[in-house]
């Protein structure tokens, strides 16, 4: 065939396919990919390349994206299958919307941390297995905090409290971190 006749169809597709599509399994059977009823010819277009890349090249892709018409993310895995292509979806929608809160906190949180004029940072307490604290990971430093010592976010953020500020101990402020992360007292 020329490749204006090239085209996919769907030879199966389950329950949660239909209710993504919101159509019957019928109607998604009976109508090939660029044919398609149940999408824009925008989504449709992009389908179809997509599905024709993996059929050319063999390699499967995976993806997360937005689609406009549905309003929901989705995951798709596309792979070459015997004479065709297995396209598994995923609605991701409720992941992604968390993930973006998570991420929307984390931003707000760093622009009060580095809002203020005091050095302020948190740590994860590392314990052994006699469950006592041997260490504490820098889990998030302010722009102050990191310059009074003269480092960067980089040099502190995720590394060792003791090996980053080894003074800390002989000072007692390792031992005051402990007990405040034992009693949850200031």
């Amino acid at each position: 065939a020329n490749e204006a006749e090239r085209d996919f169809k769907p030879q199966y597709c389950n329950s949660s396919a239909c209710r993504i599509l919101g159509a019957e399994k019928r109607t998604v059977l009976e109508h090939s990919l660029l044919r398609s009823p149940l999408m824009d010819e925008v989504s449709r277009g992009r389908i179809f390349e997509q599905c024709l890349q993996v059929w050319k090249s063999g390699e499967a892709v995976e993806f997360t994206y937005h689609n406009p018409g549905f309003d929901k993310y989705f995951n798709v895995q596309r792979s070459r299958i015997l004479n065709g292509i297995l396209s598994i979806t995923r609605d991701r929608t409720k992941e992604v919307l968390h993930e973006r809160t998570i991420h929307e906190q984390a931003e707000l949180l760093n622009t009060i941390l580095n809002s203020s004029l005091n050095g302020v940072y948190t740590l994860r307490a590392i314990r052994n297995r006699s469950n006592e604290i041997i260490d504490f990971e820098i889990t998030h430093a302010n722009d102050i905090f990191c310059k009074m010592p003269g480092k960067t976010p980089a040099d502190v953020i995720g590394k060792s409290y003791l090996k980053t500020f080894p003074h800390t101990k002989a000072s007692g402020v390792f031992d005051r971190n402990c007990v405040v992360t034992a009693t949850g007292k200031t």
